[in-house]
């Protein structure tokens, strides 16, 4: 790749993820001064669709005016007309380039890393969510082969690189494990192995170890339970607004199958999470950890209370054990005092907003996938705004 020297070049791992799109459409928001290269890395399976799936849900994902698709990795547009207009403003032209690439391939990593020479890597691939369904009897080989692995592999191709990039990790507050509300969980508090939650907690302690040895390169964000639109349903969060969205819609009986509502989770919005990474990217110190977190565990029982009466929807709970694994972690929760001295982020938005948006979300989902026509069979009655 010919990249001009003023161009920016940022690469993401994990970019059909559901933080990966919100985080492209963070950049490309705040990308207003100099020419700017996003390279979302993904797997091979996940470009079927093209590169514009990353831009499929438009409500949660707004397009850019001066982005440009790259139709095949290290490509140029066909044509620069279409950017004069946004140039001319002064804004950053930003390119958008998909790279698929198998992160748990050396020789692929190290190729892709040294066509395309970032000076900043998001590094979100994660196998999984403490609070995802897929990460419940996951089998802990495969975790570690795609995670832990990739992680490596991408820190020592990154090593390799002159100038070194600055590579955001995207971690994970579980590694703290189980902590007391009323002390929330501080950077230089110990991980593992004082405890064991299972393989997912096991991996996430492992990169942070793996990061060690690139001190120069890596930050760690110690994030906390991430929710928005966008959100997969194998989540905890987003499955029980799916549910309620459906039985919003009269798709399903108007009964709400949940796992333990006595856990207490540091709940934020992915808007501010992605609005944290670039932060830490542009001033977060190489070699540190940081929570992500607002230090305010709440009960799982007054999310789905607040989901509730968002949704306005009348339904008996069904108690699944099967969704209770993660409680083994009975509180998650971070301290926020280092995040804020080192770039002033706080949490902008308010629980009821994420979890409004999140309820929107689903029912619009819902109805695209048929939902209008089908007509409320269950609990008509009880609908929002009847």
């Amino acid at each position: 790749m010919n990249a001009s020297e003023n161009e920016t070049r940022i690469l993401i791992t994990g970019a059909y993820g559901f933080v990966g799109r919100h985080l492209i459409a963070h950049l490309l928001a705040e990308t207003h001064d100099k020419p700017t290269r996003l390279i979302a890395v993904v797997s091979p399976e996940d470009t079927a669709e093209g590169h514009e799936h990353l831009f499929r849900s438009t409500p949660v994902l707004p397009l850019h005016p001066a982005v440009a698709f790259l139709a095949e990795a290290g490509t140029q547009p066909e044509s620069r007309e279409d950017l004069a207009a946004p140039a001319s403003r002064g804004e950053g032209i930003v390119f958008l380039e998909v790279a698929r690439a198998d992160l748990t391939e050396a020789d692929a990593v190290t190729e892709l890393l040294q066509r395309t020479r970032p000076s900043q890597i998001y590094h979100l691939t994660a196998n999984s969510s403490l609070e995802s369904e897929s990460s419940r009897g996951t089998d802990s080989s495969t975790i570690f082969g795609t995670d832990v692995q990739g992680t490596r592999i991408l820190l020592e191709a990154a090593s390799h690189l002159s100038p070194f990039p600055r590579i955001l990790l995207a971690g994970d507050g579980c590694v703290y494990g189980s902590v007391d509300p009323a002390r929330p969980a501080r950077e230089e508090d110990p991980i593992g192995p004082l405890w064991r939650y299972g393989a997912y907690v096991d991996s996430r302690i492992e990169i942070e170890t793996s990061a060690k040895a690139y001190r120069a390169l890596a930050i760690t964000a110690r994030t906390f339970t991430t929710v928005g639109p966008g959100q997969s349903s194998q989540c905890t969060i987003s499955g029980y607004a799916r549910q309620l969205a459906r039985i919003w819609l009269g798709l399903q009986p108007p009964q709400l199958t949940v796992g333990s509502l006595e856990v207490q989770r540091d709940l934020l919005d992915v808007r501010d999470v992605v609005r944290a990474y670039r932060l830490l990217m542009a001033q977060g110190e190489c070699g540190e950890a940081y929570n992500i977190s607002t230090g305010k565990p709440v009960f799982m029982r007054t999310i789905v209370e607040r989901l509730c009466l968002i949704s306005r929807a009348t339904f008996s709970l069904v108690n699944d054990p099967a969704r209770s694994l993660s409680a083994e972690i009975a509180c998650s929760t971070g301290d926020t005092l280092r995040t804020w001295a080192a770039i002033g982020w706080q949490p902008r938005r308010m629980l009821d907003e994420t979890l409004n948006d999140l309820i929107d979300y689903w029912l619009e989902t819902e109805k695209l996938d048929g939902g209008e026509q089908r007509g409320a069979k269950w609990n008509a009655e009880n609908l929002p705004g009847s």
